[in-house]
């Protein structure tokens, strides 16, 4: 019989996706075998897969080898043809009385082979039964054998997907390995540029602290020291400069507090939360002498909460000084602030609610940016609510803001209860 070389080429390519070649015996297949032998009363059964040079045996019955030469497989023809094949007496059929499978053991002289064929067209070996004595298969028995054929190529199917499976498994663990070291070594490196950034921030904000406060000095000495109505109007403005540098050292100083881990916090009681912001207003008038609060206080939280007590006096100082700086110029009266804290479910609130300019709606989605200011003619340096978000972040918190746009600002802050950890 001829063989169609391009097509054996891919047959075989095929036979190896599926990794049954010198493969352990397996129960699946062995039953099936056994079935095959007695629904056709043959001794010998086998599962036979036509490799290069051999026909080897996946499962067998009544056979004590392993494999064969391909030459003498019975399989060939199957192979070839792709339809069920039989010989009624091997001894009688000139294309195998000569076969050493006939002459010598096992001596065969019925054969019976339905082929193997897979989802691809491809027929890798049949499913065979074999007996020592002439014999023919019932229309019954070939039609069941013919059925457990296509029973072992099921089951050869799912072994071929579940190892394009493990293979696409181990392939994404590989990745997910080289990605985690990928992503370990953006890591280190963005922790030792972090912890660059944060000493430069730390040196940077406290070296120009000092200069700045001479500088501050001096400016109060000059003015009390100078008659010149010019020079006075020029040393004020100086001296509200370096006032807002300050103040800009100062947001920097803050978030470097913010940045670091808190391992000594501890729960913040009423009392605390009063004194946050009495300290929070003396830091505004430092800035700002003239500063003045209307400040009333609501608090009713139940459950303890476990922060940084420092970093309510950032929160405050930053609110405060917003409103201040944002309030309604035109009217005498002080801004009026709220201050509310109420548990709702497994959250503190803190609302701080002032009555000053409010802010425009279509700047509240940018608020909390980094150097964000509504215009260029705002007093402010963009840090104020940057400060106060990124501090509730580093609760475990976060902010969020309504605004009636020249009426009212509610900053609401909500903290879960318990131990807030440094989100850094």
């Amino acid at each position: 019989m001829t063989i169609n070389s391009e097509h054996e080429f891919h047959r075989l390519n095929a036979l190896k996706e599926y990794g049954i070649l010198d493969s352990d015996f397996e129960e699946e297949y062995d039953e099936i075998i056994e079935i095959a032998s007695e629904i056709c009363d043959a001794p010998i059964s086998l599962i036979s897969l036509l490799d290069l040079h051999r026909q080897w045996f996946k499962a067998k019955k009544g056979l004590m080898s392993r494999q064969t030469p391909r030459e003498y497989a019975f399989c060939e023809r199957v192979v070839q043809t792709k339809q069920y094949f039989e010989v009624e007496n091997a001894l009688e059929d000139v294309r195998y009385k000569y076969n050493p499978l006939v002459t010598d053991d096992p001596n065969i002289r019925f054969y019976a082979g339905a082929p193997l064929t897979t989802e691809d067209g491809y027929t890798l070996g049949t499913l065979c039964v074999i007996d020592r004595k002439p014999r023919r298969l019932t229309e019954q028995q070939k039609r069941h054998l013919e059925f457990l054929a296509k029973q072992v190529v099921h089951i050869l199917e799912l072994r071929r997907k579940n190892l394009h499976l493990h293979k696409a498994y181990e392939a994404l663990n590989q990745k997910n390995e080289q990605l985690a070291k990928i992503v370990d070594a953006k890591t280190k490196d963005l922790e030792a540029v972090s912890a660059e950034l944060d000493t430069l921030l730390y040196r940077s904000s406290h070296d120009l602290a000092r200069p700045i406060s001479s500088l501050l000095g001096l400016t109060q000495l000059a003015s009390q020291a100078i008659d010149s109505a010019e020079a006075e109007i020029l040393c004020n403005a100086v001296k509200v400069t370096v006032q807002d540098m300050k103040n800009l050292v100062t947001k920097f100083q803050q978030l470097h507090q913010v940045m670091l881990p808190r391992p000594h916090a501890k729960e913040v009681t009423k009392e605390e939360f009063v004194k946050a912001i009495e300290l929070a207003k003396l830091q505004v008038r430092e800035r700002f002498p003239e500063a003045k609060f209307g400040i009333s206080y609501e608090i009713k939280h139940g459950a303890p909460l476990v922060v940084d007590y420092t970093f309510w006096q950032i929160i405050f100082a930053n609110l405060l000084e917003n409103a201040w700086m944002f309030r309604n110029k035109s009217q005498a009266k002080v801004p009026e602030v709220h201050l509310r804290v109420l548990s709702r479910a497994s959250k503190m609130v803190v609302t701080l609610r002032d009555t000053g300019n409010g802010i425009h709606h279509a700047a509240l989605p940018r608020v909390k940016d980094m150097f964000y200011r509504g215009s260029e003619e705002s007093k402010g340096n963009g840090l104020g609510l940057y400060v106060v978000d990124r501090t509730v972040k580093s609760m475990g918190g976060e902010v969020e803001i309504e605004s009636l746009y020249g009426k009212s600002t509610s900053i609401h802050i909500m903290i879960p209860f318990g131990e807030a950890r440094n989100k850094n």
